[in-house]
């Protein structure tokens, strides 16, 4: 078995987290657990169509379809086997 990240969050994802566990259906709560699995074996393949941000010059940023509006968004710390979940509810149109 390869590298196994750890997951953080970040002040606005835990936040995000709040307002998923109240507002979202099941289903987007499911989608979003398994993505976050995922993200710790194989943060740059898989599910969600994973997408490197260029946006980002000196930070290896990346985002994943949660669905039709939203995506997750993390950094992936490689020295340190760290991921930092940024945003868990960015909507495409906020880019």
């Amino acid at each position: 078995m390869g590298l196994v990240y750890t997951l953080y969050m970040s002040h606005e994802a835990q936040a995000d987290l709040s307002i998923i566990k109240k507002s979202y259906p099941q289903s987007i709560r499911n989608r979003i657990e398994k993505l976050l699995k995922e993200l710790e074996i194989s943060p740059r393949m898989g599910i969600g169509n994973p997408e490197q941000l260029k946006h980002y010059i000196s930070r290896e940023v990346w985002s994943r379809r949660v669905d039709k509006k939203n995506r997750i968004v993390y950094e992936i710390l490689e020295q340190e086997a760290r991921i930092i979940i940024l945003k868990l509810l960015m909507h495409y149109s906020d880019k």
